[in-house]
């Protein structure tokens, strides 16, 4: 794969998608097995509506893990990142 082109869609919500095309690297091996990507596909959790449409009006939710709270830390208004949300995982 290294050195091959490829093209990507990313999504989140469904209120907006980008479309991109990038490089493989020559250490994508390595760089992809480092990002543990099944298991934290595997550890996500379902919210209902309400705790989601909260969560994009920056409320804090209880998070996933223990003692831990998610909170929307901004709104990027960049060129080619505007309304992407950035969170955090803050102690109790």
């Amino acid at each position: 794969m290294a050195g091959k082109t490829v093209g990507f869609m990313s999504y989140g919500s469904g209120s907006k998608s980008k479309v991109f095309q990038a490089t493989i690297g020559s250490d994508w091996i390595t760089a992809l097995a480092s990002q543990r990507l099944f298991s934290v596909l595997e550890s996500r959790k379902p919210i209902d509506m309400e705790a989601y449409e909260a969560w994009h009006r920056g409320v804090e939710l209880p998070g996933n893990q223990k003692n831990g709270t998610f909170v929307r830390t901004g709104i990027s208004r960049e060129e080619n990142m505007t309304g992407y949300r950035s969170y955090a995982m803050v102690s109790q």
